[in-house]
């Protein structure tokens, strides 16, 4: 066989009268490796590259912005050819007929690798990729997005005994004016996706993440299926079956898979060769992957914690993170030049800089040093990054370098629970329920908060009982208990119950007796305060600035 190999080259302003605007090869291997192939136009098939009774592979490789008036906006292959792309992406092309990014002809077959197919468009079928006839597609940690088709299958359209096999692989964001947003596999065209993800999609008539006709088989094994427009699974003359521990969200195909919402984040970069959802902590999806035919590593290559998530994101918490970073004069701790500049008997400032690198907002942001409260920083949007001034301060230099305080003494922590305590960071759970904490307070068996019967003389002993509720969705850690006599003499919040850790939903009470200074103790009321991290600042804050979680006030 005759071999092309091209290696470090970029193929662009290419326009053929037939096919191939970049690369026209027939009974020729080709490799391209580590180059680009854009800006490229054929009047028939191939915009790209044409193929015909070929092997085209492509390793780390970009086939970008190409058109083809017919099928293959950016690859097309026939004849018993292959598509193989490794490392790759096939982005922004486009067709006139099918086969927006790839196109395979009658008895070819593409597999994609650690690849993705996103943003192309095609005027009838197979946005992304279109398969027909004794043809098929394989997808191992890969990812088909923002895919577009003008009638049938956005991301991918399979048609008359051609399978499509999904691993460890993402199916995002695709659309279909008539059917199958993400997926549509027609005429003996089994589906089988494994560890995989469909989200997003959508679809004009039905099928909006899959839709299956005549004799196409769908098989889901720990598999996840959710946010459609237009249903997330339909079959028409076909069955689907849900083999092991997946989700479709809106239970439609008529599976055993759950019906619930998988709790995923935003198609993002989340590490890996190609972008995936993540699942966000409470997700069900979590875990869920106990059946057999799970894979050992999700579509990054990040192995499984214990028992395999259902989709293709393995959860492990580390995403969820706050980052500390603490500066000596300006310069990282970490900077040993710096510190020997620190003389015994000078002074050295502290700066603590503080980065959000969740796809989600985190509240009531905090910065600890030894266990002592150093600066709030209060809410942090994704990507938010923070240093204030007044989250700095000066010490003193004792003797000997080593009595600098290296930045392992400080810690951050925000909203949500706490899920381990790495690197000196808290791993935070997203807030999509802050912590609430409800305090009803009474005054001798009366509700001190009517302000109606709760009314005491000077002398008296009062009875005071607090009734704090967790009304959030997370659990609280170290609440306690506040009083405010309003009096002359004790005015200010004064301590009184340790309640300690309480669930969501769950109800304690406590109960103190005090001798009463003054008449009017109507005025009194409560207050409850906790916390979502497993660290307490020294002191208490003020019912106008609370450091800790939102809390109802009578």
């Amino acid at each position: 066989d005759t071999q092309v190999e091209l290696d470090q080259l970029t193929l662009t302003g290419g326009n053929s009268l037939r096919s191939g605007g970049g690369i026209h090869v027939y009974i020729s291997n080709t490799t391209l490796s580590n180059s680009t192939v854009s800006g490229n136009a054929a009047s028939n098939r191939g915009g790209g590259i044409y193929g015909g009774g070929t092997r085209v592979t492509l390793t780390n490789s970009t086939v970008s912005g190409n058109s083809a008036a017919s099928s293959g906006g950016g690859i097309s292959v026939d004849f018993y050819a292959t598509v193989t792309l490794n490392n790759s992406t096939v982005l922004d092309n486009s067709a006139g007929s099918s086969g927006g990014g790839i196109s395979n002809g009658g008895f070819t077959y593409v597999t994609l690798t650690n690849s993705t197919v996103s943003g192309n468009t095609a005027n009838f079928n197979g946005g992304g990729i279109f398969t027909p006839d004794y043809s098929g597609v394989t997808l191992n940690n890969s990812t088909v997005s923002g895919n577009s088709a003008g009638i049938y299958g956005g991301g991918i359209y399979a048609f008359r005994y051609s399978p499509v096999d999904l691993r460890n692989s993402t199916v995002s964001g695709n659309s279909a004016e008539s059917n199958g947003g993400g997926i549509d596999a027609r005429e003996y065209s089994p589906l089988s996706l494994a560890n995989s993800t469909v989200s997003g999609n959508n679809a004009g008539n039905g099928g909006g993440g899959i839709y299956a006709f005549f004799n196409s088989p769908v098989r889901l094994s720990n598999s996840i299926v959710a946010n459609s427009s237009g249903e997330d699974c339909t079959t028409n003359s076909s069955t689907a079956t849900a083999e092991t521990d997946s989700i479709i969200e809106d239970g439609s195909c008529g599976t055993t898979a759950l019906a619930v919402d998988p709790v995923l984040g935003p198609l993002a970069d989340n590490g890996g060769p190609t972008q995936t959802h993540a699942l966000l902590a409470g997700s069900p999806a979590i875990n869920n992957g106990t059946g057999p035919g799970a894979t050992a590593s999700d579509q990054r290559g990040v192995a499984a914690v214990g028992v395999r998530d259902s989709g293709a994101y393995e959860f492990s918490g580390a995403m969820n993170v706050l980052t500390l970073e603490k500066l000596i004069n300006h310069k990282p701790r970490e900077n040993s030049a710096q510190a020997a500049e620190l003389l015994a008997g000078t002074r050295y400032r502290v700066d603590y800089k503080v980065t959000n690198n969740n796809p989600g907002r985190i509240y009531r942001v905090r910065v600890f040093e030894d266990g002592e409260l150093v600066c709030n920083l209060y809410d942090m949007m994704p990507g938010q990054t923070k240093q204030p001034y007044s989250c700095a301060n000066f010490q003193d230099v004792l003797a000997g370098l080593n009595n600098v305080p290296a930045s392992v003494t400080a810690k951050v922590s925000g909203t949500g629970e706490n899920l381990a305590d790495r690197t000196n960071a808290y791993y935070l759970g997203f807030d999509d329920q802050p912590g609430k904490l409800k305090v009803t307070h009474y005054v001798n068996e009366s509700n001190a908060d009517t302000q109606a019967t709760a009314v005491t003389v000077n002398g008296d002993i009062a009875e005071i009982v607090f009734r704090v509720e967790n009304t959030g969705g997370i659990k609280l850690y170290r609440v306690n208990t506040f009083h405010d006599l309003a009096s002359p003499v004790n005015s200010g919040w004064q301590h009184q119950c340790f309640i300690g850790t309480l669930m969501p939903g769950e109800v304690r009470y406590c109960k103190r007796t005090i001798d009463v200074t003054h008449t009017g103790l109507n005025k009194a009321f409560g207050r409850a305060q906790g916390e979502d991290a497993n660290v307490k600042p020294t002191g208490f804050v003020n019912a106008s600035n609370p450091t800790y979680f939102n809390v109802v006030l009578p």
